[in-house]
């Protein structure tokens, strides 16, 4: 009788096996069983129904994240329940990491004339400058450069010398007439140029415009003088 009603073979919708009359009970309610089974009803209560899943995402601190409606910018565990396609609850379970900001300041100094090299610019002005960079995290790294510039200094100076004579100028002894220059190093550590112009000549030439009173004298050399005129003596330089 099973054989009329089961005939012509039929495939039954869950698609395990197929049968007719002759087969056997144990192979109709072993399919039956599977799919029942696998319904919330007879599931285990493990407290993960087949229908829930868990996200893992990561902010950093100046974004947000939109997750069932809501925006979120605080780290923590949310969870949001929906209905699946059988009616059941389908729960969402997201876990959010929030990556901080990163930032970093720098204090620099450079002399006039140089330049500073913050992140393939190079700087010559005061002032202050920042860059935007990428933290391993993928967020931003902002650094902040404030830059000083010291100036350095020129001094010129004169000195002349008898020939056959000679002049120290910071460790080099100078016997010819021109112009010399050397370079120090300031209290700022900025460099300090001294330039000195110097003179080599056989004699100098001082000419000095004196008066007297009526009566009165002016001594001159080893000779006092008492009457109007042009008087001339020969020195020797000290050095």
């Amino acid at each position: 009788m099973l054989s009329s009603i089961f005939s012509p073979p039929i495939k039954p919708f869950f698609g395990f096996c197929e049968f007719n009359g002759s087969t056997q009970i144990r192979k109709i309610l072993f399919p039956v069983l599977l799919y029942l089974f696998s319904f919330p009803l007879f599931a285990s209560n493990s407290g993960v129904l087949p229908g829930d899943s868990s996200l893992v995402a990561h902010i950093c601190a100046d974004e947000f994240y939109v997750f069932n409606g809501d925006t979120l910018n605080q780290p923590g565990t949310y969870t949001a329940t929906y209905i699946a396609s059988d009616g059941s609850d389908s729960t969402v379970t997201l876990l959010l990491s929030v990556f901080p900001l990163y930032s970093d300041s720098v204090y620099a100094s450079i002399c006039a004339g140089g330049f500073y090299e913050f992140y393939g610019t190079q700087l010559v002005d005061p002032g202050t400058y920042s860059v935007v960079l990428t933290s391993t995290a993928g967020c931003d790294s902002i650094i902040t450069v404030s830059l000083t510039v010291l100036p350095t200094y020129q001094t010129f100076t004169g000195a002349g010398i008898c020939s056959g004579s000679s002049y120290d100028f910071y460790g080099t002894t100078l016997t010819a007439t021109g112009t010399y220059g050397a370079t120090l190093t300031a209290e700022n550590g900025c460099d300090s140029l001294i330039v000195l112009d110097l003179q080599v000549v056989d004699y100098f030439d001082i000419v000095l415009n004196e008066r007297i009173c009526s009566g009165g004298f002016y001594l001159f050399g080893d000779t006092l003088l008492s009457q109007t005129g042009v008087y001339v003596d020969s020195l020797i330089a000290a050095g």
